[in-house]
């Protein structure tokens, strides 16, 4: 699963349980309103994750070579 398709998930999980889902099953794991904290902490993680992915991508797509 790709870092933007796990941010997805834990947003759905997020948005699930903050609308009053007691559990919310994601892949193998079920989390609970207990967990939120934990989610957020993971959503903030994959979002840093996502940003310097993007960033590195650009450094490489804006190299010249001299001659090339």
């Amino acid at each position: 699963m790709t870092t933007a398709e796990q941010l997805r998930s834990v947003r759905e999980a997020i948005k699930a349980i903050e609308g009053g889902v007691q559990n919310y099953r994601m892949g193998d794991e079920t989390v609970t309103m207990a967990d939120l904290s934990t989610l957020y902490q993971r959503e903030k993680d994959l979002k840093r994750s996502l940003a310097r992915n993007k960033r590195r991508q650009n450094t490489f797509n804006n190299v010249n070579f001299p001659g090339a």
